[in-house]
């Protein structure tokens, strides 16, 4: 699966340009401009993010040359004057087109014009809706839950095969929750991300690869970090722990995610 993984990335990002790839030992991997490499850290830019990792959490690196990088550069930044002047387009479309439906007086419910008898229906409707699930409730039975979970933008463009075996990776995935997520200040100018992963399925997790971001108080990416939580059984749970690079002061909050598991 790490293998397939990391395929996926450089299938999807090979097609636009040349880059910079950095391939962790877990077998995910960050694509993008290295900007900085130190004896124990790189700082890799991808568009408009920038993030130091900690070399002992990298296999290899594989280095694209400064023309490439220059041309992925400029790309960026016409993607981002791109994209300014669509989001430009589509505020005064959207001004418009609130003042021309107001003008009509209907009334925006959920993101949708409705006339004023149709919103007063749906409140109805609402309110129904919420007597029936107090009365379930009162049962003793729940509603039925949906296991969907959100799937990233790139699995709609791979083959069909490639997009199965994704899909199912993520799937299992949902059954690793990481919780108690905190930013520790240590003293001095050091501060870490700490938190604890459990594990909710049937079978032993190996390995689980954990990829942390660290943010400022405008909520600007200040840092990415890996962590690894080994061998949890079924029910179990284990805490994990990445000191950062970043000055403590800057360090406001962390976010979490899980890169890949690998399962007995």
């Amino acid at each position: 699966m790490r293998s397939t993984m990391f395929l996926v990335l450089v299938f999807l990002f090979s097609s636009a340009a040349s880059a910079d790839i950095i391939i962790f030992k877990s077998g995910s991997a960050k694509i993008g401009i290295i900007e900085e490499e130190t004896a124990t850290h790189i700082t890799i830019r991808e568009k408009d993010k920038v993030a130091t990792i900690s070399k002992a959490n990298i296999e290899r690196v594989e280095y694209s040359d400064a023309e490439e990088n220059e041309k992925l550069r400029m790309k960026w930044k016409e993607e981002k004057e791109r994209l300014e002047e669509q989001r430009k387009k589509a505020r005064e479309a959207e001004e418009k087109f609130e003042a021309d439906q107001k003008a009509k007086g209907l009334l925006n419910v959920d993101g949708k014009w409705i006339s004023v008898g149709e919103a007063e229906a749906r409140r109805q409707e609402q309110i129904r809706q919420e007597v029936q699930q107090q009365n379930q409730s009162a049962a003793g039975t729940e509603p039925e839950t949906s296991e969907e979970f959100e799937i990233p933008e790139y699995v709609e463009d791979l083959p069909e095969d490639k997009k199965e075996l994704v899909l199912e990776e993520l799937k299992r995935q949902q059954e690793i929750e990481v919780l108690n997520v905190q930013v520790v200040q240590l003293g001095g100018d050091q501060v870490q991300v700490k938190g604890t992963v459990i594990n909710k399925s049937d079978t032993v997790a190996k390995a689980v690869e954990l990829e942390i971001e660290s943010f400022d108080e405008q909520g600007e990416v200040l840092e990415l970090e890996s962590a690894r939580v080994s061998f949890l059984r079924p029910g179990e749970s284990g805490s994990f722990t990445a000191p950062l690079k970043t000055s403590a002061e800057l360090v406001k909050n962390a976010s979490v995610r899980i890169l890949s598991v690998r399962w007995e």
